[in-house]
């Protein structure tokens, strides 16, 4: 009888314990789907930064006045037109003369082509200055030409093909800027919302061309009278304003065309000063766009 209990309560302990086992692990697996099913901030995290904690403290993707430190950029300041490479390229002639190249700086200027990113892709650009290759080069490399108020992060020149413009210079360059939210220095106490623009100049740069006159450059461009006229140590400019999508738009959107000092000098001391007569030959041209953000402090330097 004492031998029967004795294996009888053997089997009682040793079913509790696998009792005890089972029901410890049941707790354990509940406790990962309680984690699992926990309320929790889904949001990504940023590179390179942490998530929000609990206590509540915003990460930079939540901070909306400085998003330029976030990997997420805000809108635009201007809603201007976009377009692709493609459309881009469809405005465009691959110029056979200096007509044709005028044409196209006319469309660059009023479409206002350099505050597109897709005007500077290679195939564009070849297009627009019937191009060979396109050199990109660091920024601060010599012989290029610069722009102070640009202040552009890529810079490019193009090789041209064929002796259609000998001897031409072709540098261009561009800027992607990104701005935090900042007060308003045109209106006290008043703040200027986060946002981004674009900026872009091309620069040619040559000895006179069959073609490329004063007279050329109004035919494209329209008329400008020069009604002071130049002294004769000073190279006479032409300008023209690119349009604006509204008021306060651009800092600078406008095409200068310089003619030969040289030769305005010899025929400023013969005819005196006066408007500018359509043979006298250009030498420089200067597309400049930079839209206006209100922290360009620079004067214009040509």
């Amino acid at each position: 009888m004492d031998a029967l209990r004795s294996r009888v309560m053997k089997a009682i302990n040793t079913v509790s314990v696998k009792w005890i086992t089972v029901i410890s692990v049941c707790f354990a697996a509940c406790g990962h789907l309680m984690a699992f099913s926990a309320p929790h901030d889904s949001r990504p995290t940023a590179v390179g930064v942490s998530a929000a904690p609990a206590s509540g403290t915003r990460d930079l993707t939540d901070d909306l006045d400085n998003p330029c430190d976030s990997p997420s950029e805000p809108p635009p300041a201007y809603k201007l037109p976009t377009y692709d490479a493609r459309q881009i390229k469809t405005m465009l002639t691959t110029p056979q003369n200096v007509g044709q190249l005028l044409s196209n700086l006319k469309v660059v200027l009023d479409q206002s082509l350099l505050a597109q990113r897709a005007f500077f892709d290679d195939a564009v650009l070849l297009t627009t200055f019937k191009g060979a290759a396109v050199n990109w080069v660091e920024p601060g490399t010599l012989d290029i030409a610069f722009d102070w108020v640009i202040k552009p992060t890529h810079k490019a020149r193009i090789t041209l093909s064929e002796n259609t413009f000998p001897e031409m210079k072709v540098d261009l360059g561009w800027n992607h800027k990104c701005l935090n939210r900042r007060p308003d220095p045109r209106r006290p106490g008043e703040y200027i919302p986060p946002h981004t623009y674009d900026a872009g100049y091309i620069r040619l740069r040559f000895k006179p061309i069959e073609g490329f006159t004063i007279g050329a450059v109004r035919r494209v461009f329209g008329q400008t009278r020069v009604s002071d006229g130049f002294p004769c140590e000073q190279a006479p400019t032409l300008s023209y304003a690119g349009p604006g999508a509204g008021a306060d738009v651009f800092y600078l959107n406008q095409a200068n065309f310089y003619a030969d000092a040289t030769v305005y000098q010899e025929l400023c001391r013969s005819r005196g000063q006066g408007d500018l007569p359509d043979e006298l030959p250009i030498t420089d041209v200067w597309l400049r766009l930079s839209e206006q953000d209100y922290s360009i402090q620079e004067p214009l330097i040509y």
